[in-house]
């Protein structure tokens, strides 16, 4: 079975058209079947409003990779999505770009929580200016002192899952 073939049995299993977002993280590794990679990033869909975002702590260090899944989601929906390189809060080192797609995921959970649940604005398109609003959020909110804070934080949990499980 073909990559791409998978991948659309995957989205169609979890009936995905239906849902508002699809959050991707992406990997800069050309060889899926390899382990590998160097650089991580986050596409986040919009399914309603057709327009894929890329957020990238290195500034367009993924380009490549968001720009062939950009057309591998073209191909999926047969119809124009626009990519568009957001403004994303940079990181500081070579390694902290996980991080930074851990904590864009959780503030992107975050945001839509109290700006679409709790306002009711479910029915309603999340237009350019909503999302316009999530990224200037991030711009200020997240430093890279806010993100060492949260490597702490699940560094932290991993530790008690590792003593609770030797118990």
């Amino acid at each position: 079975m073909s990559d791409d073939l998978f991948a659309e049995q995957l989205l169609q299993s979890i009936d995905f058209l239906q849902k508002k977002f699809l959050i991707l993280p992406i990997n800069n590794n050309t060889q899926v079947a390899v382990f590998g990679g160097s650089h991580w990033s986050l596409l986040i869909l919009s399914i309603q409003d057709k327009i894929l975002y890329h957020f990238d702590s290195m500034s367009l260090s993924n380009d490549r990779t968001a720009k062939e899944m950009h057309k591998k989601f073209q191909a999926f929906f047969h119809d124009n999505i626009n990519l568009i390189n957001t403004r994303c809060p940079q990181q500081k080192n070579a390694f902290d770009c996980g991080l930074y797609v851990i904590v864009i995921v959780e503030e992107f959970k975050r945001f839509i929580y109290e700006n679409c649940i709790l306002k009711k604005f479910d029915d309603q398109k999340l237009d350019k200016d909503l999302f316009e609003k999530f990224i200037n959020e991030i711009s200020q909110c997240m430093t890279s002192e806010s993100v060492n804070q949260r490597r702490k934080q699940l560094k932290a949990i991993l530790e008690s899952m590792r003593t609770d499980r030797k118990k």
